[in-house]
């Protein structure tokens, strides 16, 4: 999906996380930069990238 696509579909999106309970849904790395998007809770974001990622997401 691309970012202007993410962006278009974004309540749509909030929707579904929070029915699996995701209260923060956040965008980052290539979709940051406006290519493909990746999906992954914080939780799920090895601890070597975390803080890096965490440094660059942008709210959804």
């Amino acid at each position: 999906m691309q970012r202007k696509a993410l962006w278009k579909r974004h309540r749509e999106i909030l929707e579904i996380a929070a029915t699996y309970g995701a209260k923060r849904v956040y965008v980052f790395g290539s979709v940051a930069r406006g290519d493909d998007v990746n999906v992954v809770t914080e939780k799920g974001l090895r601890p070597r990238i975390r803080e890096r990622v965490m440094r660059e997401v942008l709210p959804l």
